[in-house]
């Protein structure tokens, strides 16, 4: 797509939506992120509250919760399975209404609710809310009209007629299936003093705007500091070998510890974190024991063996950048024919068999456990604020995974982007970028790009 931002995901590890029960009420109810941890644990303490939304107003409101974030100049499309609203994707407004800038956008709209809605169990109408930073006062009607009526036509021809369309504008809103909308708009203050932006409110902190989700926090000075000391005992870790398979338990331990809820992440562990992501070997153990248990790669380790770690290339699909070289020692590993570098040279076909990028792009789709995620996310942002910066790269690069992994793509690039600044020829930061570059479900394209 040719959006300067790419589509977020949001799935239930956000809030959920359920319609209110009377025949008017198609909007949705709030289930609450992430709620009642213990601090530095992670630990539900209460049960997720459902909150109940009687108009589009309380929808409106509950929006940011659902989705985590705030982001103007966005398309927000709600999926719905039955009643309730367990799964989001935001997309970047088009340049301009001309029907040449959003064809190719409505196209990939209705391939995602073709396609990545039953995927996600979506089985009832979607919702569509535009986000703008333009103002009724400044246009003779709504910002984005024009476009939600295209919209609205390629979704009903596609088989889709949604429960809600709406725009939330500089100042004001509408909905636009409301016949008795006012041209110029809603009051604000319809959302803001919505009872259900009241019960969000009493939950705690508002959902951060997109553009600072996935910050790093600012370091612990005394944290920092025995980080630091932990380092300076647990020294750098061999390169793997397939001679002993120890470093694969080690990693699974240091992996355990990174998504213990029980437990904090004392500075030793962190220490341990730090250096086992050093290695693009113990960084993919580490990836994968989030996917699936920290046991998992112990096991298969004992089915194929520790060599096959240990050989893994970290890509075969991108060609060489500037200072970018061979992620293997041909004294360790031998060579491999054609190999060519440990990359695809220019001009070349990629090769066949498994690379770290293939791993991750083949087993990341079918993540589902979004709320232990959330723990992992934090304490991997809080371990690189507290991490040396000379060590920080491969870290954020793991971090960048995880976002992605979660869905907000656009918090995964720009941590990418940080991990491949220090040093732009760095092999493991540079594939992780090329990772996230591509969103982590992309529907089937059904059809060519038309104009609606």
């Amino acid at each position: 797509m040719s959006n300067a931002h790419p589509p977020e995901l949001r799935h239930r590890s956000r809030p959920s939506v359920t319609p209110a029960p009377h025949p008017a009420a198609r909007l949705p109810a709030v289930r609450r992120t992430e709620p009642g941890t213990e601090a530095g644990s992670g630990r539900r303490t209460e049960p997720p509250p459902t909150i109940r939304c009687e108009s589009s107003a309380d929808f409106l409101a509950a929006l940011p919760r659902l989705v985590g974030f705030t982001s103007p100049d966005s398309i927000f499309v709600v999926f719905f399975s039955g009643r309730r609203a367990e799964h989001a994707m935001r997309l970047d407004l088009p340049a301009t209404e001309d029907p040449r800038d959003s064809a190719e956008l409505l196209d990939f709209i209705c391939d995602a609710l073709h396609d990545l809605g039953p995927r996600w169990g979506a089985d009832s109408a979607p919702a569509v809310v535009i986000t703008s930073s333009l103002r009724f006062a400044d246009h003779d009607g709504a910002p984005w009209r024009r476009f939600a009526g295209r919209l609205l036509r390629c979704l009903r021809r596609e088989g889709f007629s949604p429960r809600e369309l709406c725009c939330v504008a500089a100042d004001g809103w509408i909905s636009f299936l409301d016949p008795h909308a006012p041209a110029g708009g809603r009051p604000l203050s319809e959302i803001e003093q919505s009872p259900v932006a009241a019960e969000i409110r009493a939950f705690g902190d508002a959902p951060p705007p997109l553009a600072e989700l996935g910050a790093l926090p600012v370091a612990d000075p005394a944290r920092r500091t025995a980080v630091a000391r932990a380092l300076a005992t647990v020294k750098p870790l061999p390169r793997p070998s397939g001679a002993s398979p120890a470093w694969v338990s080690e990693t699974a331990e240091v992996a355990r510890e990174l998504r213990d809820p029980e437990r904090p992440l004392s500075a030793e562990a962190t220490a341990r974190l730090i250096r086992s992501a050093q290695q693009p070997e113990r960084w993919l153990l580490l990836a994968l024991a989030v996917l699936t248990r920290p046991e998992f790669p112990i096991e298969l380790a004992r089915e194929i063996g520790a060599a096959r770690f240990a050989r893994v290339p970290l890509d075969l699909d991108a060609e060489p950048g500037p200072a970018e070289e061979i992620d293997r020692d041909p004294a360790r590993d031998g060579p491999q024919a054609g190999e060519g570098g440990g990359q695809r040279q220019p001009g070349t076909r990629a090769r066949d068999g498994w690379s770290i990028r293939r791993i991750l792009e083949s087993a990341s789709p079918g993540f589902t456990q979004f709320e232990r995620l959330a723990l992992v996310k934090r304490r991997l942002l809080l371990a690189v604020s507290e991490c040396p910066e000379e060590l920080r790269p491969a870290l954020l690069a793991l971090s960048a995974w995880a976002w992605w992994l979660g869905g907000t793509q656009s918090v995964a690039q720009r941590q990418a982007a940080a991990a491949i600044a220090p040093d732009p020829g760095g092999p493991l930061p540079r594939m992780v970028g090329r990772l996230v570059d591509a969103p982590l479900h992309s529907p089937r394209r059904r059809r060519a790009a038309r104009a609606a």
